[in-house]
């Protein structure tokens, strides 16, 4: 295969890897007309022919491992936020038919939950930011954060490259860090964007 067709192959796998991010994003938000299936073999039977390729030009190579890594970065990412949508979408079932709304809320309204109840405080610092101080009880809002952090890397970076676990060990870490040196039990989260890069700064509540 000449040089010039494995450049053109791999425009073409770039070129559907973003748009299968693209309906990756569409189903998340409820879109109608998904088409997935499709976009995934478009994907995939680029790759296999690409495997088959020799490469002359070590970039070329580079790039097209590359451009891998993210095709399974994305996949990995859009399977974990599908699966959030479907629980979510499962708990509001149960609201509307009134079973485990006091599970849900705490048996008290989300925006006025305060840390030493338990509840999700959420409500207050919806979005970018929201305050960390008991991991194992906040799923919900971590859950939430992360979708925003996924939102947010993937409109200014394109990609995602830190898990739901990781993403979860990390803030979690700086707050046992903080409750540790005694500087505080509660971390205000927010996600930050600069030059184009999403980062997730911290710092602890001090009372």
């Amino acid at each position: 295969m000449q040089q010039e067709e494995v450049r053109m192959l791999l425009d073409n796998l770039e070129r559907d890897i973003k748009r299968l991010r693209m309906e990756y994003n569409r189903f998340i938000a409820n879109a109608p007309d998904v088409n997935i299936d499709f976009c995934e073999k478009r994907v995939t039977d680029l790759i296999k022919l690409l495997h088959k390729t020799t490469f002359k030009k070590y970039a070329s190579k580079f790039r097209f491992e590359n451009l891998v890594a993210r095709f399974n970065i994305l996949k990995i990412n859009f399977h974990r936020m599908s699966g959030i949508r479907e629980k979510n979408k499962e708990k509001v079932k149960d609201m509307l038919f009134g079973k485990g709304r006091d599970s849900l809320t705490g048996g008290k309204n989300l925006q006025q939950a305060s840390p030493a109840s338990g509840g999700n405080i959420s409500g207050k610092k919806a979005g970018n930011a929201f305050r960390l101080f008991q991991p194992e009880s906040q799923e919900n809002d971590l859950e939430k954060f992360y979708e925003r952090y996924v939102e947010m890397k993937t409109i200014y970076e394109g990609m995602v490259t830190l898990s739901y676990d990781d993403f979860v060990s990390r803030v979690s870490d700086r707050l046992e860090k903080a409750k540790k040196s005694g500087r505080g039990k509660e971390l205000e989260c927010k996600l930050v964007e600069e030059n184009g890069k999403v980062k997730i700064k911290s710092k602890v509540v001090k009372k």
